[in-house]
């Protein structure tokens, strides 16, 4: 069926966890019956796709459904374009963020019950999006936990977005162009145009310009660490790029690899972080699993703190509120880079969900290039 990576089975007869796809060239799947990009099957959990580029794909970019009650994916730093019916596919049991969806045919971002799966415990934040017929679809949402969207920067030539009810759901901190009735007018500020905003669209550069409404958008309660880039945020940005000078200081969009040194000639230090539940109730407590690679040392901030190992396991809790947990790695060549995960406390008196290891245990696909269909 031509996918670029199938992760898991079918309906969760298998899954795969505590996993990184990171750093792949996905493309040309356009002749295959389905053609999804990366998809992540039900039931696979704790896995982190980042800094991906993938386009022109038959079936959505990137396409995720839900853990079935295990900790969630995290979909970040990854461009794409020309998706088939979706740039990124999400059902429930994710935080998306950083990612760049440019130029899609049909559904820009997408966010509706699939394969028995309701959306749940979703987030949308910091991620920027061009084009899209929808720009938004979201269905379902109404009434549902843990559902964020917020920090995006929408800008939506054809107007179009298709939106069901939102009540509960935190919509905060975004930019939209045009103004939409299809989210509450307090979670968003109306951008100008694509080429008053943004460097130029039509090279794939979306860094902000100078006098973007993007800068200082974003509602900071739902900030992330750093940006499209890997480079920390400083304030309050919506969008994949946090603006820091005029130009853009990272790698410059296109076909092939990205730069996940961004730019700099620094090859930044990777991270997985993940809590384990993601969800606890009052006075819980949670686990967290960190790896890196090419770092020398870490530092906790957050709800932890102190340096840290390069790898680790460590309890934390009891815990009463919401946290949030950073852990910052450096290396001797000067890079840097910041992973964060969050852990919900549950103050209804239920428990929270719980852990397993995949049946792939800890796997890695990375530097592949992938899906470039020959005709015999």
């Amino acid at each position: 069926t031509g996918e670029g990576m199938y992760v898991g089975c079918n309906d969760a007869t298998c899954v795969v966890s505590d996993s990184i796809i990171e750093n792949n060239w996905i493309h040309d799947t356009l002749s295959a019956t389905q053609g999804d990009g990366i998809e992540i099957k039900k039931g696979s959990h704790s896995n982190v796709v980042r800094d991906n580029v993938i386009y022109d794909t038959n079936y959505p970019c990137i396409l995720v459904y839900g853990t079935e009650a295990q900790p969630r994916n995290i979909i970040e730093g990854n461009v794409m374009w020309n998706c088939g019916d979706s740039g990124i596919q999400a059902a429930a049991d994710a935080v998306i963020r950083n990612n760049i969806v440019l130029e899609s045919p049909a559904n820009g971002l997408n966010s509706q019950p699939h394969q028995g799966v309701t959306p749940a415990n979703l987030e949308f934040v910091h991620n920027t999006v061009i084009g899209g017929s929808p720009c938004v679809r979201i269905g379902s949402w109404d009434g549902q936990p843990g559902l964020v969207f917020a920090n995006n920067a929408i800008y939506c030539p054809s107007g179009s977005f298709a939106v069901g009810g939102l009540s509960g759901v935190t919509v905060s901190g975004n930019v939209f162009e045009p103004a939409t009735g299809a989210f509450p007018s307090s979670g968003y500020v109306t951008g100008r145009s694509e080429s008053a905003d943004f460097i130029d669209v039509g090279s794939k550069d979306v860094y902000p310009t100078p006098d973007s409404p993007l800068i200082g958008a974003a509602d900071v309660t739902y900030g992330v660490a750093v940006d499209f880039n890997d480079r920390a945020r400083s304030g309050a940005g919506a969008g994949a790029y946090e603006w820091s000078q005029n130009t853009n200081p990272g790698w410059a969009i296109g076909p092939g690899f990205k730069d996940s040194s961004g730019g700099s000639g620094v090859q930044n230090p990777t991270i997985s972080l993940t809590a384990n539940p993601d969800n606890v109730p009052m006075d819980g407590s949670t686990t967290l699993n960190w790896t890196t690679s090419n770092a020398d040392g870490c530092a906790a901030s957050g709800d932890w703190a102190g340096n840290k190992p390069t790898a680790g396991t460590e309890t934390v809790g009891p815990l009463i509120a919401d946290s949030a947990f950073s852990l910052q790695c450096t290396n001797a060549n000067g890079g840097s880079a910041i992973a964060q995960t969050s852990v919900t406390v549950d103050r209804s008196g239920g428990g929270g969900s719980g852990g397993g290891g995949g049946v792939f245990g800890w796997l890695l696909f990375a530097g592949l290039l992938a899906c470039r269909r020959h005709n015999a």
